[in-house]
């Protein structure tokens, strides 16, 4: 018998934020993940994408990125060896137009009711293909957006 693969996915994050309404851009990404070769991967192909990313390897150097680097998008894992994911997120809340990505690797039922009322914007179990995670930071900062425009309507 033989098997065919295919050499490379198909790109469709185009074709599906054309159909969601999005547009897809580049956006400036703080990503806060502990394990090197999940942030160096993920980096690398969010950079590829044409995606600015700032790294962070633990909660405190994180919080101390966020202050200088002019994020559009946080990714943070909720598993880190300072401070846990939530407490990021509580603490990231200050910056309002910023868009919360929780990852994790343990996709227990209650992280992502814990993720949600920490401020999380989307919830993501590892690993995640960057092409879907590029549209789930289309997809939070568009309804951030939204929540911001039904706040203060012009």
């Amino acid at each position: 018998f033989t098997i065919t693969l295919p050499a490379i996915e198909p790109r469709l994050e185009q074709a599906d934020a054309a159909a969601n309404g999005l547009e897809r851009q580049p956006h400036r990404v703080l990503l806060i993940e502990d394990n090197d070769d999940v942030r160096r991967s993920l980096s690398s192909a969010l950079a590829a994408d044409g995606h600015k990313v700032c790294e962070a390897a633990t909660a405190a150097t994180g919080l101390e990125a966020a202050q200088r680097f002019d994020a559009d998008v946080a990714i943070v894992d909720l598993k880190l060896p300072d401070l846990d994911g939530y407490q990021v997120a509580e603490k990231l809340r200050t910056h309002p137009n910023l868009a919360l990505i929780a990852l994790t690797g343990y996709g227990r039922p209650d992280s992502r009711r814990r993720a949600q009322d920490a401020g999380f914007d989307e919830f993501v179990t590892k690993p995640i293909a960057p092409d879907r995670l590029a549209r789930l930071m289309d997809v939070a900062l568009a309804a951030r957006q939204r929540r911001g425009e039904a706040r203060n309507p012009a």
